[in-house]
């Protein structure tokens, strides 16, 4: 599929390129067709996307349509993304396409949808700009696709790092026969701990009969919810091998959900997960009325997602809630009060 919403500007040189607010912009056409387009959305990352960018431009084996996206970052994200892409051009060229685009308004939960939406490729992964990719990675995501037909997301595990970019393990360690096992319900549902948008991959052709994934659907954590979706449809699996090194730094994107400033941090994890929930009971009973789900299946999965609610309710109370209102989701708070929050909690 082509672009449905943007006309990429096809240049040669991207030196002093003026990019318009909001445009996708094609900085360099790549040698070839790709195979798989690498989503980075990014926003306030300054201090780690150079080391990001990078690492999606040097990945090999497989040519791949490389999106950067700037979600109104206040620093210098957008700056320095584009001068990396410039430095590796100038020295390396690369067989990637690269599109990049600098965005005037926050769009939040709405930033991977339409980013996504503007993909060439039916396989898609993420990438953020504050994690760094390894240069196997694609091209061992679009070897299993190609291994599993039925495959519909991929998850892999990953290297934590520090905010300095300190990790427990010095060197990647990546076997020449990768290993992957299949995820279940049970998993889904819970979310594994390598379930996490970061490592995520999945086809875009298998998920597109369900409702768009912005904020309207679910406040918070697509990758919950487009793993439950690609497993109604098809089969999720673990690539077991370390493909990205995740930094865990105050803002990153896992840590800035909150639902209000003074309430005990509890609430909103249990918050969350009620989304994340919900979200998944409207997509089972839509899967279901469209013959997605057979009957055997459709049973066990609705009481698994109501426990679990009956669970997150439970953690509600504990958290010193005194009152809750019906279908309330997460907001998101700005930087300086997420920060003071933090503080303030921590003393």
């Amino acid at each position: 599929p082509s672009f449905s919403n943007a006309t990429p500007l096809r240049i040669s040189s991207v030196s002093n390129v003026g990019i318009e607010f909001n445009e996708f912009v094609e900085l360099w056409p790549g040698s070839a067709s790709p195979e798989i387009s690498i989503l980075m959305p990014v926003y306030l990352n300054q201090r780690y996307i150079h080391g990001a960018v990078t690492s999606v431009l040097a990945q090999r084996g497989v040519v791949a349509e490389i999106i950067i996206s700037d979600d109104c970052s206040g620093d210098g994200t957008f700056e320095v993304a584009l001068q990396t892409v410039q430095d590796w051009l100038a020295t390396h060229g690369s067989p990637h396409r690269i599109i990049v685009r600098r965005g005037r308004e926050r769009l939040w939960r709405d930033h991977l949808a339409l980013m996504a939406e503007h993909a060439s490729c039916d396989i898609v992964c993420q990438a953020h700009g504050d994690d760094e990719s390894h240069p196997n990675r694609a091209v061992a995501i679009a070897a299993v696709f190609q291994a599993l037909p039925n495959v519909t997301l991929l998850a892999s595990e990953f290297i934590p790092m520090d905010e300095a970019g300190i990790s427990t393990v010095d060197e990647w360690s990546i076997a020449s026969d990768i290993a992957y096992a299949r995820y279940d319900f049970e998993a889904i549902i819970g979310g594994h701990i390598f379930l996490v948008g970061a490592t995520q991959a999945w086809r875009r052709s298998a998920v597109s009969g369900f409702k768009r994934l912005d904020r309207d659907f679910a406040a918070v954590s697509h990758d919950r919810i487009l793993s439950f979706r690609a497993a109604l449809v098809g089969d999720v699996y673990l690539v077991k091998a370390q493909l990205i090194k995740r930094r865990d730094h105050p803002l990153a994107a896992h840590k800035l959900m909150f639902d209000e400033p003074d309430t005990d941090g509890r609430f909103g994890w249990s918050l969350a997960w009620m989304t994340h929930l919900d979200a998944m009971s409207r997509d089972l009973e839509y899967a279901k009325q469209s013959g997605m789900v057979k009957d055997g299946l459709y049973l066990p999965l609705a009481n698994n997602i109501r426990q679990r609610s009956v669970e997150c309710t439970q953690g509600l109370i504990e958290a010193y809630r005194t009152q809750m209102l019906t279908g309330r989701q997460i907001a998101w708070v700005d930087d300086v009060t997420l920060l003071a929050l933090r503080k303030s909690r921590t003393g």
